[in-house]
């Protein structure tokens, strides 16, 4: 951690983050403010942030790791009663809620309010026990629907934050580009308690010094005017989001638009449609910004391997190969190592960048490194000839239909192929393929091209219209709530 506030020191004069309403904030007003919250919170404790996306939100996680509180990041939007369950769970000594959730806590005294946020003294006084290199918690999918939370180490985020920052200089190498004021200059619209969101923050402090790294912060949505209004006054350099939103941007015509500034465009969270692959790499080669694929997990921080600018062509579909300082390879049921290229296998991850564990109360805070630095990921991939990867779907995203392997992700695909403008999500159990599509005049007809083209009786394709599906906040899918229709 000691590179990323070294960098911070360094960028002092530059603004780290502005909002839609013109506020800013300096990398000096950040070290200030980690300072002030030093004599907030003198001692190392576990704490709670309500995160939301504005300038106090990213100031709060940046003072907590700087001072060695641990953090536990919870989307403001929380429902009450899990939020109720996770404080009786981990009993945190002071939590940080933005103004408008004051009135939620009465029972608590208010110690500090600066930025929007209050920094609020609970009533637990039991003092905790934290293993030395636990840095921060989070949950797996940004939302918090249990008590089980991944447990990050100070060596994880530094490692992580390092390996994606020598991938990102070395990808503008391989594509002739130069790194310049503004490439680090990027919009953040997911919610900040995301693993991925976390990574961009801290790799825009290490760009700060080389690149004048700022963080553009809105809490307005890809269909909201104000976005884009942001979006092209300040000229982000970058978008970082999953497919849910190139659709969104498909939709509204964005790879129409011409944005010179435009750096570049990282895709992760799951596949592409053929179509929007293609408008992700026509929109990049005549904007002279960089189109890339990521892939990663929280129990592996955030990242694990990203694609190459210049093998989006060549390599389409593919994840590229495992970060700088990691080892990815693929194993059996048996947990056998798969040697032969192009063998279908979990994919196994091995790193410093490796979580050190889950938590499920606030005794598991004590505990040390569970994982020792390794994970399996759950996804099935396979590894061609050249050492890149391809993910075929979730280990648990498979079902056997009349024997055969079924690929539910693909399914889905194969309809998204077909049927540009509709959404569509395919889950299902053995024997029994089940898609929802949004548009009840193709019911029939999406019946009978999967019959066709999976080589299936219809019998096994039971197709629902559903008018919308139900995802979380960043769309991404909720599949066991989609089973439960």
């Amino acid at each position: 951690m000691e590179r990323l506030f070294k960098s911070m020191g360094q960028s002092r004069d530059i603004t780290f983050i502005k909002n839609e309403k013109g506020e800013s904030v300096t990398y000096d007003d950040t070290l200030k403010y980690c300072d002030r919250i030093k004599d907030v919170i003198p001692e190392r404790c576990f704490v709670f942030i309500f995160t939301k996306n504005n300038i106090g939100g990213v100031l709060n996680y940046m003072a907590c790791i700087k001072n060695r509180i641990v953090p536990f990041l919870i989307d403001s939007i929380t429902n009450d009663k899990l939020v109720a369950h996770l404080m009786e769970a981990y009993k945190p000594r002071y939590i940080f809620v933005p103004s408008s959730m004051k009135d939620k806590y009465p029972e608590y005294k208010v110690v500090h309010e600066e930025y929007d946020y209050l920094i609020m003294r609970t009533n637990y006084n039991e003092k905790e026990e934290l293993y030395d290199d636990l840095c921060m918690c989070m949950t797996t999918s940004g939302s918090t629907g249990a008590e089980k939370v991944v447990r990050l180490s100070y060596n994880n985020i530094a490692e992580n934050t390092q390996q994606e920052w020598d991938f990102f200089l070395k990808n503008q190498k391989s594509f002739g580009k130069k790194l310049n004021r503004g490439d680090f200059r990027t919009l953040v619209s997911l919610p900040i308690c995301y693993s991925f969101i976390i990574l961009v923050i801290n790799l825009t402090v290490l760009g700060g010094g080389v690149a004048g790294g700022t963080i553009l912060i809105t809490e307005k949505h890809l269909f909201e005017k104000e976005f884009w209004e942001f979006f092209f006054k300040e000229q982000s350099s970058a978008l970082y989001g999953i497919p849910y939103h190139c659709q969104m941007l498909d939709k509204i015509h964005f790879f129409d638009k011409k944005c010179p500034f435009f750096s570049q465009m990282v895709v992760a969270g799951g596949s592409l449609t053929d179509d929007l692959y293609d408008k992700c790499v026509k929109f990049s080669e005549e904007n002279g910004s960089l189109f890339g694929i990521g892939y990663g997990q929280c129990e592996a921080t955030a990242g694990i391997s990203q694609l190459e600018a210049t093998m989006v062509k060549e390599k389409r579909g593919s994840i590229g190969k495992g970060l700088d300082g990691l080892k990815l390879y693929l194993v059996d049921d048996e947990d056998n190592v798969i040697k032969t290229p192009n063998t279908p296998g979990e994919l196994v991850c091995e790193g410093p960048n490796v979580a050190l564990g889950y938590a499920y109360s606030r005794a598991d805070l004590a505990k040390g490194d569970e994982f020792n630095g390794k994970i399996h990921t759950g996804d099935i991939a396979i590894c061609d000839e050249d050492g890149y990867y391809f993910v075929k779907g979730r280990k648990k995203r498979f079902i056997k239909v009349y024997g055969n392997s079924v690929n539910l992700d693909n399914v889905e695909l194969i309809v998204k192929s077909k049927y540009k403008n509709i959404d569509c999500v395919c889950v299902g159990v053995d024997d029994d393929i089940r898609v929802f599509v949004n548009n009840k005049d193709i019911v029939d007809e999406v019946t009978a091209y999967l019959s066709d083209m999976l080589k299936f009786n219809k019998k096994a394709i039971n197709v629902r219209y559903l008018e919308k599906m139900i995802r979380n906040e960043t769309g991404k899918v909720l599949y066991s709530k989609m089973m439960e229709l």
